[in-house]
């Protein structure tokens, strides 16, 4: 059996980080890359949480679904180049500041579709073998008629992604940078590349103007609501967006001159 928590990885290339200047202040974005990042979501998202999240909460997310929790890093003030991305954890560790990160999971289901027709020349294939005797005559018969049963559109049972949105938070002084909407834009893309999501969802405390903005912007629309849904009493909407359509320059966002984002 193997022991816990499991071993770091090895450290992330320089390529892994995707740069961007949002105002001032320029931003290295990456993915989950070790048990040490735990530390920058308790900093962050901790204070702000509606109801308290243990360690192995976070482990769930990270250990499961790392490849779609992203995490965004500014050098601090006076340390070197700001725009150049950590060259090492230890580097990252030293001189870089965690200002953001976006943590995600998959979840799946199933539904109950109808397989597509078999085409007219597989049915005519399966008729023919139908006519033979024996053995051969009822093998052929049982694939007729299932070959018959999906030309009609049978029922089958299919699985179904869907991408959920665990944590989305930034430290107060980066707010109003689009900071959020960038790691939201990666995390979404990660499900869908790496998963096959077909739709993200997400909960949103109900008076939490700013940041159903943030989701609304992206394309989430309400789908539900519910009362006294946090342990603080506070109520929460429930929002969905179907990924159809969302590809890099379509439906994501781009940066723009003044390196805000934009829905394009």
């Amino acid at each position: 059996m193997s022991g816990f928590p499991p071993a770091l990885p090895a450290a992330l290339p320089v390529s892994s980080y995707i740069s961007q200047t949002h105002g001032k202040h320029v931003i290295h974005y990456r993915p989950y890359n070790s048990e040490l990042d735990i530390d920058h979501i308790q900093a962050l998202c901790s204070p702000m949480l509606s109801e308290p999240y243990s360690v192995y909460t976070y482990r769930y997310f990270l250990l499961k679904f790392g490849d779609c929790c992203w995490f965004g890093f500014k050098r601090n003030d006076g340390s070197g180049d700001a725009k150049v991305p950590p060259s090492s954890d230890e580097e990252e560790r030293r001189a870089y500041s965690c200002v953001a990160c976006c943590i995600c999971k998959i979840d799946t289901s199933y539904e109950i579709v109808k397989v597509p027709a078999v085409p007219p020349k597989a049915q005519k294939a399966a008729s023919e073998g139908g006519s033979k005797p024996g053995l051969a005559g009822a093998l052929a018969k049982i694939k007729l008629d299932r070959e018959a049963a999906a030309a009609q559109g049978e029922d089958q049972e299919v699985e179904v992604k869907t991408g959920y949105i665990g944590m989305l938070s930034t430290d107060p002084p980066y707010r109003g940078l689009d900071i959020a909407n960038r790691l939201l834009s990666l995390s979404i893309e990660s499900m869908i590349e790496n998963h096959g999501i077909r739709a993200v969802t997400l909960e949103v405390e109900d008076d939490n103007v700013k940041a159903e903005s943030i989701y609304r912007k992206v394309g989430f629309t309400e789908e539900g609501r519910w009362k006294r849904y946090y342990l603080n009493g506070g109520g929460a909407k429930r929002l969905k967006m179907n990924v159809e359509g969302w590809t890099k320059g379509v439906r994501t966002l781009t940066v723009g001159r003044k390196g805000k984002e934009e829905v394009t």
